[in-house]
């Protein structure tokens, strides 16, 4: 895209001062800083800044320093120029770039910008009281997007990989050339040297979508990126399924917008400095199936909301206009039907230096966002989870609170399965179509689905399997549901994925508190003992054990008016407790670390020390200890406390592991 204006533009001295005064009068609003500059050069008086500095309106602020600008001459004018040009490079590139355009358009323009740089330069969290925002760029983080379809091998490696090895699939997506791309390079040449004027942005529910099309928005009127575009609009697909009278295109670009009502015929005279940015395309309610003979070729021409979008979409109005499209997977296939030549583009979420940024914008203090995010790296699978900046904005928050509250934030994350609890709430509440299936039949249904693909260890499912779970596919929740097409042969051909492995298995416990006390117990009953032998189950079994925490039943039963009965608590119970018995010098290890994560999860010190009364020795010599694994054995050992020996030899104990050992070892008598 093309950056600042040429130097060959008049845009210091005489010409350029004189020319846009009353421009310049009206719309910087970098007054103050420019005069700082403009002293520290010996360009201006004292007593001329002071003047400036009392001056109660920015206009006001510029007459003054215009008056030291005229008696200053051609050398203070060119000084003057040089710093707004640094400063504020948008307001002087529109008033450049066409000289002879009429003056009240040029205002227009830059009033737009100003509007949407302030409507966009904050914005609303999930949690936010009425009134209340944040600042975007404390909240946005690069993401990392790529614009190339992954085969079968490599979606499966993301869905299974977790904690390190899952940021190292995510690290080797983002160091291809040829695969990753970002925000500034969307309509830049590929690698054919092909510009593509419609780009697809898809990504899974709480991966940024949103947030990145708010981002290319403020950065835009803040002339940081995409100066080849004199306009942008944005288009939410969601407002569009409220609108029930007819509408133009034009309607559109006025929708938020109405100050461009007197530029709209300049506005459409240059198409190809245009960017319609079309948000939430999934969230459609009606469909873009429109006969090629009912389309408008007018932008004044009005018709109903549907005939008109798929005409912009189509390109039969303002062929030469620039299109970016945010969706989910489940509607890639109706676009590419209509669209002609679209770029590929998907957001994955964080990497690794991608989520330590967000810690970092997050907490806007370094020190406490280094405790944040190492905390979280001690527990591998929030810190796979963290990849979706939605779960890293639950983690954030919580965090957060307990530093609020000057409590220790070992505590905020003392159960996995609180932070899946919370997120997909939040997906339900705020990212659900309305209408859909209610919440109860969504959350059942999913973990019927997960369940069957816990068992036999399947992570992509075929579409048929996703008609025996939904009727009706259309009612397949997209904001827990990829869809994924594939190359088979000389077709393609269409599964479905859970966000990652770890959701999969998330739903597939919460499907046991769905069902009636009765199949409950004997769901639960089948699940333990087939966990013996099949080791995959228990990551499952974890999460079961989390759902049974006392304050995550408390919510559960608050939104969803349901919760684990006594009956499969005891199941629970006497199973770990018979497990652990069997478990001897020899077979501990893998098998007993899973115990504790089991009993970590469930975060109940009574119900820890009753597990583990029948064992006062742990060996865990020669099993490799994950800093996850040392953080949940310390809080059994708390918990616990009455442990006769301890062995450790060879566990390959990492500084940073042993630091978070510490706290339970000195309850242990006899440590090796």
């Amino acid at each position: 895209m093309a950056g600042a204006p040429s130097q060959s533009q008049d845009m210091t001295g005489d010409g350029f001062v004189e020319q846009h005064r009353a421009s310049l009068i009206q719309n910087v609003r970098e007054v103050l800083a420019i005069a700082d500059r403009m002293l520290e050069k010996k360009m201006i008086h004292p007593e001329t800044y002071s003047k400036i500095r009392s001056a109660t309106t920015t206009q006001d602020q510029m007459r003054e320093l215009y008056t030291a600008l005229d008696s200053g001459g051609p050398i203070v004018k060119a000084e003057f120029s040089k710093i707004l040009q640094d400063m504020n490079p948008y307001l002087v590139q529109n008033l450049t770039s066409d000289c002879c355009a009429d003056e009240e358009i040029v205002e227009l323009r830059i009033k737009y910008k100003e509007s949407v740089r302030c409507e966009y330069i904050t914005v609303q969290e999930y949690n936010s009281l009425t009134g209340e925002s944040v600042q975007l760029d404390d909240r946005y983080t690069k993401l990392l997007i790529i614009q190339k379809h992954r085969k079968q091998k490599e979606r499966e490696e993301e869905l299974r990989s977790r904690g390190n090895s899952h940021q190292e699939v995510m690290n080797k997506r983002d160091s291809d050339m040829f695969m990753s791309t970002n925000v500034e390079k969307l309509f830049d040449p590929d690698q054919n040297g092909v510009v593509h004027k419609t780009v697809i942005l898809q990504g899974q529910a709480g991966i940024g979508k949103s947030f990145t099309t708010q981002k290319i928005m403020s950065d835009w009127a803040s002339g940081k990126i995409y100066s080849d575009f004199e306009y942008i609009f944005h288009i939410k697909c969601q407002q569009l399924n409220h609108i029930s009278k007819n509408i133009s295109v034009v309607d559109l670009i006025l929708y938020n917008s109405q100050d461009l009502k007197p530029a709209v015929a300049q506005v459409l005279s240059c198409p190809e400095k245009i960017l319609f940015i079309i948000d939430g395309f999934d969230e459609l309610k009606f469909s873009l199936d429109v006969p090629q003979y009912s389309l408008c070729h007018d932008p004044h021409e009005q018709n109903t909301p549907q005939v008109t979008l798929s005409s912009l979409i189509r390109k039969d109005i303002l062929s030469k206009a620039f299109l970016l499209i945010t969706t989910r997977s489940t509607t890639l296939d109706k676009l590419t039907k209509v669209l002609k030549q679209p770029r590929y583009t998907e957001i994955l979420g964080f990497s690794e230096e991608g989520m330590k940024e967000y810690f970092k914008n997050f907490f806007q203090n370094e020190q406490q966002a280094l405790c944040a995010f190492n905390n979280v790296k001690k527990n591998e699978i929030v810190f796979t989870a963290c990849f979706i900046p939605g779960v890293c904005w639950i983690v954030c928050t919580m965090l957060r609170e307990k530093m609020d509250e000057n409590t220790d934030i070992k505590q905020a994350l003392n159960t996995t399965t609180t932070i899946f609890v919370y997120f997909v709430y939040t997906l339900l509440e705020h990212h659900c179509k309305s209408g859909s299936l209610p919440v109860q039949d969504i959350l059942q249904r999913l973990g019927v689905l997960a369940e069957s693909g816990i068992r036999e260890q399947q992570v992509l499912f075929e579409e048929k399997q996703i008609k025996n779970t939904f009727s009706d596919p259309s009612q397949a929740p997209s904001s827990f549901l990829n869809k994924i097409i594939l190359k088979k042969g000389i077709s393609n051909k269409t599964v479905f994925s859970f966000m990652h492995l770890s959701f999969q298995e998330f739903f597939a416990a919460f499907s046991y508190i769905m069902c009636d006390e009765q199949e409950s117990e004997k769901k639960v009953s089948e699940l333990l003992r087939e966990s013996e032998d099949k080791g995959h189950l228990l990551s499952t079994v974890q999460f079961l054990f989390g759902l049974s925490n006392q304050e995550t039943q408390d919510f559960i039963n608050e939104k969803y008016n349901r919760s684990i009965s006594p009956a499969v608590q005891s199941q629970l119970e006497g199973w770990i407790k018979e497990r652990l018995k069997k478990v001897t010098e020899h077979t501990q290890g893998a098998d007993l670390m899973a115990m504790l994560h089991c009993l970590y999860e469930i975060h109940d010190e009574d119900f820890v020390r009753g597990a583990l009364e029948s064992l006062t020795n742990i060996f865990l010599s020669y099993y490799p200890l994950k800093r996850t694994d040392c953080a949940v054995l310390s809080y059994c050992l708390q918990a616990w406390g009455d442990i006769e020996r301890l062995e450790l030899q060879t566990c390959l104990l990492k500084p940073e592991c042993l630091e978070v050992l510490i706290p339970g070892l000195h309850k242990c008598k006899d440590l090796k």
